[in-house]
């Protein structure tokens, strides 16, 4: 079985509105309003480059952290050091992403307002499967147990644990209420079949 992770991750980046529109959410994520995207040769341009985008920076992250903290172990004991660590990876993220999509996105227009919370994860829990949106769920309670687990133990500095765990706690409840969702729709299909139509 071919595993798809990035392709998960890169396919929330890309919504369909209520007018039948695809939509590209940009480094400004659910905040920013969305790119309107015009043909489908557009869309599989910008999916192929935000696709490599991901392998490359969250596969460097998630391959290259252990070995940075325990090269720079101030990281994962210092407060201030956690901050800028952190301040330094978004905007390296950001950089990155606007280096990529500048030319691509120039050309797009923007949306008139932004996609409100209940529709774009509406349309997450549409897109995939129960088994993704379970897993997406506990992987996050999962981490959220890790970071107790070692603010209890001392293995980690209790600021940066708790800092970890709310971030990762609005994360466990968006993928929450994207399995309620889901729930729902599989329970009540004629619903779902009205809201698509509307």
């Amino acid at each position: 079985m071919k595993i798809k992770y990035f392709s998960y991750i890169a396919e929330l980046s890309f919504k369909t509105s209520h007018s039948g529109e695809r939509l590209f959410y940009s480094y400004g994520g659910i905040w920013s309003k969305p790119y309107i995207i015009p043909d489908q040769e557009i869309e599989k341009r910008l999916f192929k480059k935000h696709l490599w985008v991901l392998r490359i920076f969250l596969g460097a992250l998630i391959l290259g952290q252990p070995f940075l903290f325990i090269a720079v172990p101030n990281i994962i004991e210092s407060p201030l050091g956690f901050i800028l660590y952190l301040v330094g990876i978004i905007l390296l993220h950001w950089f990155v992403n606007w280096l990529v999509f500048r030319k691509d996105l120039s050309m797009l227009s923007r949306a008139n307002t932004r996609t409100p919370f209940p529709a774009f994860y509406r349309d997450t829990a549409k897109k995939h499967g129960i088994v993704v949106i379970v897993l997406g769920f506990l992987t996050c309670i999962g981490f959220v147990l890790l970071e107790l687990w070692m603010i209890i133990k001392s293995e980690i500095n209790p600021f940066i644990g708790w800092v970890s765990i709310i971030f990762i706690g609005f994360c466990s409840v968006a993928w929450g209420y994207i399995l309620v969702l889901k729930m729902t729709m599989l329970k009540h299909p004629e619903v779902n079949d009205n809201e698509t139509e509307a």
